[in-house]
């Protein structure tokens, strides 16, 4: 039977060492992550690049700075993450091990939280300040505030869409 794999309503449990050999089993899979991840996600940072060009230096604050490290950290964090695991595996402390697949709270957290401060942002920028309509954009006419609008609206929609749906997973499994 597989690791994990549902018998009726329990899941069979493994123990650490177990969970390191698999870990260790899927090394080839992190070089994929990484490629598959900037193959089709590039366009991230590149937008919120594009959009932080177009930040004029009279905005209320440091917008373009944010839409860069934002988007950066989008990207990086989950196959950064799934890296550090697979060395976590290989270098055999199942302390070590067991801390990093705990982090993976801390990317949601993260994520969250650079959310909040991303809502911060854009209420604290006005598009007078910071985005030139007639002006001359280097790259594209990206506006930046409406851009990070519509990117912190979806992950604030995503993120009440997961928390419904982990609470109703928690109340199935419960009862």
């Amino acid at each position: 039977e597989l690791v994990g794999q549902q018998q009726g309503m329990d899941l069979i449990r493994a123990d650490t060492s177990t969970r390191m050999e698999i870990a260790r089993n899927s090394t080839a899979q992190v070089p994929i992550v990484w490629c598959i991840t900037g193959m089709c996600c590039f366009w991230i940072p590149m937008i919120f690049f594009f959009a932080a060009a177009n930040v004029l230096e009279t905005c209320e604050k440091d917008l373009a700075t944010f839409m860069k490290v934002y988007s950066l950290i989008l990207l990086l964090l989950g196959p950064t993450m799934q890296t550090l695991i697979t060395c976590c595996a290989w270098s055999g402390n199942k302390t070590c091990f067991k801390l990093a697949n705990r982090l993976h709270v801390l990317t949601s957290m993260g994520g969250l939280s650079l959310m909040i401060v991303g809502w911060v942002m854009w209420s604290g920028t006005t598009d007078e300040n910071c985005y030139d309509t007639d002006g001359m954009h280097p790259n594209a006419d990206i506006n930046p505030r409406t851009l990070l609008f519509t990117w912190i609206l979806g992950g604030t929609i995503g993120f009440g869409l997961m928390c419904c749906l982990l609470s109703c997973a928690v109340v199935s499994m419960v009862g």
